[in-house]
């Protein structure tokens, strides 16, 4: 009787080390034979911490502001923009009697050449010209129009040959509908830069959305000769605030530029300080 309280006090002893080491290996089988292998109980632990910082990872990505957003003022997780407040002049509410205003929270590139005047903000930086406009006006009666027909008669009254006759090889895309509620277009272009002697390529998006009672303009502008190494990081964190594509390829932009040139182009109008100068056959 004796024999067998000792074993059991051995046992137990082994067992109660076993544990305390924290490196158990315990049989399992494997999934393709079903033979058992040793698992280490440490993996599990690893395992379990890959899991946290996953899921860390996409809390921070949910956490990240979008345009028409409530209380998105002073987030810190971009590195290249920050919160400016647009609001429009006070009018009379016709049900209420009261004098109201829009307000919208927008993010533009940190810049020396920014600007932000009531209901509109300006802002350029490493070759991408940011332009909001809150409340628009596009046409007469906007709101019996949907959002694809206000941009559309946008881009007829921006783009009128009278008016953009320095725009040369000029694509206008489609304008594309996103959801119910905005829409998309793109137009690439290129232009006589009189003060370097040079042609450039530029990339501009255009983005109409309706944010239920208001309406925002979104341009940007990718300047071809001004871009740099740090270019497609703003882009890509303009179009997480944004939530649209913002049309820009290096190589594409280049390639159009250099296919202008070799076809000989048209006749330019020589521009110095934004005084025509006279006109000029190109590459002369």
């Amino acid at each position: 009787m004796k024999k067998k309280i000792v074993m059991c006090l051995i046992v137990s002893c082994m067992a109660v080390g076993m544990w305390g080491c924290g490196a158990l290996k315990l049989p399992v089988p494997t999934a393709n034979t079903g033979t058992e292998v040793e698992v280490d109980g440490d993996a599990e632990v690893k395992e379990d911490t890959k899991e946290e910082e996953t899921e860390e990872k996409e809390e921070t990505a949910s956490e990240t502001p979008v345009l028409g957003q409530e209380d998105i003022d002073g987030y810190e997780g971009f590195t290249y923009l920050y919160d400016e407040i647009l609001r429009t002049d006070s009018e009379e509410n016709k049900e209420t009697g009261k004098m109201e205003k829009k307000q919208i929270t927008v993010y533009i590139p940190q810049a020396d050449y920014a600007s932000v005047n009531r209901s509109n903000a300006y802002s350029t930086a490493f070759g991408v010209t940011l332009e909001v406009e809150l409340e628009p006006y596009i046409q007469y009666n906007m709101e019996d129009y949907l959002v694809t027909e206000n941009l559309e008669c946008y881009l007829e009254e921006r783009f009128d040959p009278f008016y953009t006759a320095d725009y040369k090889d000029l694509v206008k895309s489609e304008v594309e509908e996103i959801g119910e509620n905005a829409a998309r277009a793109t137009v690439e272009y290129c232009e006589y830069d009189s003060w370097d002697d040079k042609y450039i390529t530029f990339f501009v998006t255009y983005y109409l959305v309706e944010l239920e009672d208001k309406m925002v303009l979104v341009t940007t502008t990718v300047d071809e000769s001004s871009v740099t190494g740090k270019t497609p990081k703003l882009l890509e964190e303009l179009e997480a605030f944004y939530q649209f594509e913002i049309d820009w390829d290096a190589k594409r932009a280049e390639q159009k530029r250099t296919d202008y040139l070799a076809s000989g182009g048209c006749h330019r109008t020589v521009r110095r300080y934004g005084v025509p100068a006279g006109i000029v056959p190109d590459g002369k």
